[in-house]
């Protein structure tokens, strides 16, 4: 038929499951991927000999998508990798997900990710932290600094849009 597997999912074009998990690879392939779709997807286009439209296979999962309050589909149409524009992201080391998990997931949405702690804290800066990370926070709000859970970066993709979640 044509298609290769890829394991980077900037190199995407499908992302091929039956449900939805909040995964570094499926929330890459919302921001990068065209299409997330079933398995069904698959075989019926190897029996035709040729990949056919993907509309009518996109992954419908309706318990993640009522508790991450968001519309696969709609995610889809709406991602264009740029979600993170002009925002500065400093994680902190209680930050669940971890610094490694979250780095990709806001560099390919055009985010930076900063690498030592600001010294001045303007509204584009966001502070990923923990519940670790209680004692360090408060003197990060004392310097003006927003501060979230590393989940408003899932959350931000899932949706994408940004979500007002304090940590």
């Amino acid at each position: 038929m044509g298609g290769s597997v890829v394991d980077d999912p900037e190199l995407s074009t499908h992302l091929v499951s039956d449900s939805i998990k909040r995964t570094a690879k499926t929330l890459m392939c919302i921001s990068c991927c065209k299409h997330i779709v079933t398995s069904r997807w698959l075989l019926d286009s190897q029996k035709v000999g040729h990949f056919i439209n993907e509309e009518a296979y996109i992954v419908k999962d309706v318990e993640a998508e009522r508790e991450w309050k968001f519309n696969l589909k709609e995610s889809l149409r709406l991602a264009d990798n740029q979600l993170f524009t002009g925002f500065r992201f400093f994680v902190l080391e209680g930050s669940v997900p971890p610094k490694e998990f979250l780095a990709n997931l806001i560099r390919v949405n055009n985010g930076t990710l900063l690498t030592r702690s600001p010294t001045k804290f303007t509204s584009d800066i966001i502070v990923l932290a923990g519940e670790k990370d209680k004692r360090s926070i408060s003197v990060y709000q004392e310097n003006g600094a927003i501060i979230h859970s590393g989940d408003f970066v899932l959350l931000s993709i899932l949706q994408q849009k940004m979500p007002p979640s304090q940590c």
